[in-house]
């Protein structure tokens, strides 16, 4: 049997070409009939900033689901081909560290300590030399109770004996081992805490002892748990930031409870008092061909029917794709259905290398099994476009939830652990860029104070408008505006579809496809007095892994004469979320829309720098080891990093113009700390020149160290660096940091 057209294909390769799913330009200021206000984040660049060489980036993941606040992170980006890789951090839009490292046997790996603050969520993005991107997140948190990010774990069987497949487990149809499902749900999505369900032995003695410690029965499908391999399953879970939880089925107990320490008033009883009881009892071959295509995990179905009941059991042999190599990895029971056309569903997982594979049902020929009647296999999959609405519901309205799972699952069934069906491919690359995003901007998506809004808005695609919602009702945007401390985000939910019914608000029309809408305007209506924001930017899971798009926007005025805001999102797919930014660090466009003025420096310097500069001065800045401080370009754009680098005549890039009032410009920018912050490690890049803004404002003092006007913390190289194009910074001021002695030599007369 060959499985559908894209329904083999393995786990996704989150690759994207550096692409911006809303092609806008951003002007410096227009003027039109209504005030037009330029984006101003320094977002991640749509181009490379420093990876050299042809590194195609694939996967980018971190070291631990979450980190202590101001501990050590460690990224690691994935990569096909040589050169290095350029890691950015950024912090609900806004740049706040990067850094570039080598790639070696595959890999590049980058090191970046966490600020101070606790509770945050950062995204990352690994930028390759062919420009190429992959993104991943970062939680700071000191517990995962503030964003709990919950999975499951539902096997527990003995780990194989020591000389056999090390990726084997007794009696189980997956390849991995233990270790790599904590991985996966750690690395990939992000998972910060794990319900272990059913592992119990007795629901009065969870754990087995004597004989049965390391095998002891469990009540569903005959399965198996062991003491070592949960212990084990506690201590990769710990290692990796994770929580535990141990699952406990209420109202449940097995036979012979009422001798084993448990209460008579806990039994459940029927209406006439008595006990309730419920019994839990748990050659020929017949073989289909699979091809699996690029391999990964697959759930299937097999349709059978049997007229009698038979306790034997039946091997599951799998080809391993090479001829002559075959595993027995399932032992598959056939439950009794009436008759021999009276058809019943059992579900299998089973984890497939590239190629052609196949699957025997095979009856061991010293047993004597009644017949069983197997009519066919298929594939069972979650239905994609229903997941993505169920998560941006939950998700739009501060909603955590528990779904994914070992094995590459998603829960299914009322017996959660018995998940039947797979994700596909599609919607395994669309999770991962949707727990990105809710690592990412977890302070957005469940901040303190989260509170919903009412807001009109109206949505038109192409100039024709579409139907809105505040509420979710069927065939309608749903446009959800919810607030908290850390700022206001518009969710814009897609519940239309191909047939123009619409999906209705519980999503129940599993067979329709959500139908895009591209050049999609909105138009956002501002409560009275309420301020306009600074920026706007977008993201989204249906692309770009968690990417803030900056969007531009009109302000208008509405018949209510409350301010308008109007943009284009450009596609809109399954889920947008629009940020509207307050500007928390200071707002550069409110300061000054000029540049500074360096043809009549008025501003006057405090007594100390008098003495030890001109008010305006030409010159190089040397550091004591011997390196300049260096714009990436000149010319650049705001964002446009500045670091060290070997002194080189007249570069453009190295010549500064050293203000009275504390400004260094290079080109037309000036030196500046990224998004105004103050926490030390935080990057420094050139940025639009604002008289007024003491994050561009650096005092040198008399021992050489230019202090940064608004956090007090000085312009450094860390770790005293010779390495070219390695990222100023801003750190304590030290008497031992060389790095942080600077000297200007004038250049004016050369």
């Amino acid at each position: 049997m060959t499985p559908p057209p894209g329904s083999h294909v393995n786990d996704f390769e989150d690759t994207h070409v550096m692409e911006t799913r809303h092609p806008l330009t951003i002007p410096a200021a227009i003027v039109l009939g209504t005030a037009v206000v330029a984006t101003a984040l320094p977002l991640p660049s749509s181009t490379p900033a420093t990876a050299t060489g042809t590194a195609h980036v694939t996967r980018a993941y971190t070291d631990k689901s979450t980190h202590e606040p101001g501990t050590q992170a460690t990224i690691t980006a994935e990569a096909s081909t040589g050169g290095t890789v350029h890691f950015s951090v950024s912090h609900l839009g806004i740049e706040v560290a990067s850094g570039d490292a080598t790639v070696t046997n595959g890999e590049a790996t980058w090191a970046y300590t966490t600020p101070s603050e606790n509770n945050q969520g950062y995204l990352v993005t690994a930028t390759g030399g062919d420009g190429t991107h992959v993104e991943t997140a970062i939680d700071a948190s000191t517990s995962w109770t503030r964003f709990p990010r919950m999975g499951f774990l539902s096997h527990f069987k003995p780990t194989a004996p020591e000389g056999t497949d090390g990726h084997t487990t007794y009696e189980s149809f997956l390849f991995q081992k233990p270790q790599d499902y904590i991985d996966k749900l750690s690395r990939d999505y992000h998972i910060n805490a794990l319900q272990y369900y059913d592992w119990q032995y007795r629901h009065e003695q969870p754990v087995a002892t004597g004989d049965l410690e390391n095998k002891w029965p469990l009540w569903y499908q005959n399965t198996y748990a062991s003491k070592k391999t949960i212990t084990d399953y506690v201590t990769d879970v710990k290692n990796a930031n994770m929580g535990s939880l141990a699952y406990s089925m209420a109202y449940s107990a097995n036979d012979g409870y009422d001798t084993n320490t448990i209460k008579d008033d806990w039994r459940l009883r029927e209406d006439n008092g008595s006990y309730w009881v419920h019994d839990l009892a748990g050659g020929s071959a017949i073989t289909f061909t699979i091809d699996a295509g690029q391999g990964g995990t697959f759930t299937f179905t097999t349709r059978y029917a049997r007229q009698d009941r038979d306790p034997a059991y039946h091997q599951m042999i799998l080809g391993m794709g090479k001829t002559g190599q075959q595993k027995l990895i399932k032992y598959v029971h056939f439950d009794a259905t009436g008759s021999y056309y009276t058809w019943k569903d059992m579900t299998e997982t089973v984890e497939l290398t590239p190629g052609v594979h196949t699957i025997t049902y095979w009856v061991p020929t010293d047993k004597n099994n009644s017949p069983v009647n197997i009519d066919c296999i298929t594939f069972r999959e979650f239905n994609t476009e229903s997941v993505k609405l169920a998560y941006a519901a939950f998700t739009a309205n501060g909603a955590h939830h528990l779904e994914l799972g070992d094995y590459g699952r998603m829960l299914d069934n009322e017996f959660f652990a018995s998940s039947g069906r797979s994700m596909s491919p599609e919607l395994q690359a669309w999770m991962k860029n949707y727990y990105n995003i809710s690592t990412a901007y977890e302070n957005l998506l469940f901040g303190d104070n989260l509170t919903r809004k009412e807001r009109q808005v109206e949505v038109s695609t192409n100039g024709v408008g579409l139907p809105t919602s505040t509420d979710g009702a069927a065939n309608t945007i749903w446009a959800n505006t919810m607030t908290s401390n850390a700022g206001t985000a518009l969710h814009l939910i897609n519940l239309r579809t191909n047939d123009n019914e619409g999906n209705d608000e519980y999503w129940r029309n599993a067979a329709k496809q959500i139908l895009p809408f591209d050049n999609t305007s909105v138009t956002y209506h501002l409560e009275e007095g309420e301020a306009v924001p600074a920026s706007i930017f977008a993201v989204s899971p249906d692309d770009d892994g968690g990417r803030p798009t900056p969007l531009d926007f009109t302000t208008g005025t509405d018949e209510q004469g409350r301010t308008t805001l109007t943009f284009n999102v450009g596609r809109l797919s399954s889920w947008d979320m629009v940020v509207f930014s307050r500007a928390t660090s200071p707002d550069r466009a409110a300061l000054a829309p000029a540049a500074v003025d360096t043809s009549d420096n008025a501003a006057a310097p405090d007594a100390d720098d008098a003495a030890l500069v001109p008010a305006t001065m030409v010159a190089q800045l040397r550091n004591g080891l011997g390196q300049c401080l260096t714009s990436q370009d000149p010319a650049g754009a705001d964002g446009t990093p500045v670091w060290n680098s070997n002194c080189s005549g007249n570069s453009a890039a190295q010549t500064v113009i050293y203000e009275g009032d504390g400004h260094i410009r290079i080109g037309d920018r000036c030196v500046d700390v990224v998004g105004g912050y103050t926490e030390e490690g935080t990057v420094a890049h050139m940025w639009t020149c604002y008289p007024a803004l003491e994050s561009q404002m650096w005092d040198l003092n008399e021992y050489g160290q230019l202090e940064n006007r608004a956090s007090g913390l000085c312009l450094t190289i860390p770790g005293d660096t010779t390495r070219d194009a390695t990222q100023a910074v801003i750190s304590q001021c030290s008497d031992t940091s060389t790095s942080q002695r600077w000297t200007l030599t004038d250049t004016s007369g050369q």
